[in-house]
Parts: C-alpha cells; sequence; structure tokens
C-alpha cells in the first residue's frame, strides 16, 4: 500500500512539474495570469484598422533625402498599425512584467538608428502617459512578422528606465 501512495504523489509531482513549465513559457497565446498571482500578462495586442497596402519606412540618406529601403516582403498592416514621422509600425506583443514593466515586441520594418530612437521615444511617452506607475520598458523591434514568433529580434532592443535608455542595434 506503500508503493502505490508513493507513486501517486510522484504522479502529482510530475503534474505540477509540467504545468509549471508550461505557465512561465512565453507563447502568443499564453493565459492571462493575474497580478493577484504574481505573474505577469502576456496579450496579443490589437486596435484599428489602418489602410492596407502601407509601406515600410524608408532611411535617410546622409544628404537627408529620404531613399526607399529595399522593404521585406512584408508590409506593415493589420490591426493596431499605426503610423509616426514617416514610418509605420505594430506592437504584436505586450507582457506586463511584476513589478511595473512591460516588454513589447513591435513590427517596426528595417528602419536605422535615428528612426529606432524616435519610435522608441513615442512609445515611452504613450507607455507612461496612460500608465505614470510604469518603471521600465523593454522594446524588441522586429523587421518581420515572422521573426516575432521566433524571437529573433533583427532590428534593435531597446530598455527604458526614468533615468536612461539603452538602444542596442541588431547587426545582421
Amino acid at each position: 500500500m506503500s508503493k502505490k501512495l508513493i507513486i501517486a504523489v510522484i504522479a502529482v509531482a510530475a503534474v505540477v512539474v509540467v504545468a509549471i513549465v508550461i505557465a512561465s513559457y512565453k507563447s502568443p497565446v499564453s493565459p492571462r495570469v493575474s497580478e493577484e498571482t504574481g505573474g505577469g500578462t502576456t496579450e496579443p495586442v490589437s486596435g484599428t484598422e489602418t489602410p492596407e497596402n502601407t509601406p515600410v519606412s524608408g532611411t535617410e540618406t546622409p544628404g537627408g533625402a529620404a531613399v526607399t529601403e529595399e522593404a521585406p516582403s512584408e508590409k506593415i498592416e493589420g490591426p493596431g498599425t499605426k503610423e509616426f514621422e514617416g514610418m509605420n509600425y505594430r506592437i504584436v506583443y505586450k507582457t506586463e512584467v511584476e513589478g511595473g514593466g512591460i516588454i513589447y515586441d513591435a513590427l517596426t520594418g528595417k528602419i536605422n538608428k535615428q528612426k529606432v530612437d524616435l519610435l522608441a521615444k513615442k512609445i515611452v511617452a504613450d507607455t507612461t502617459s496612460a500608465d505614470s506607475k510604469v518603471n521600465k520598458i523593454t522594446m524588441n523591434f522586429y523587421s518581420k512578422e515572422s521573426l516575432i514568433d521566433e524571437q529573433k529580434i533583427d532590428v534593435a532592443i531597446i530598455d527604458w528606465a526614468p533615468n536612461k535608455t539603452s538602444i542596442k542595434m541588431i547587426e545582421e
């Protein structure tokens, strides 16, 4: 009879371990975890539609003239697409982290450091004006939506705190 009890305890422990691993895995379809449980929330971000066939933004040449980039085969469009300073972007995932932090996975297309800086400042301003308690924001910028699900950041990683902003451009 004690062997059955030991086997039952091991089985329950295995189920708990599997449940913890599944709950902590960041996937685009992860369930909401309430603040009361001490976890974070990951959710796809949606919004209003914008006109379709809107091209990915270009870069600027040293002379200041705008030049259209050879855009990846994808255009930035769909629910939640926004335009800022001549570039389109879309926040695809927003993850709220315990302690007042937020992580954004954003589709930006291939953009240069100047545009990364402008867009990061815009996202920070929008976020902090909506919630003044946010004390840390991480933004992962991607050129193609397919890279977001693979978590292969190929444009930039931006870390923001009230007194410091760090931008790391990703080179191919």
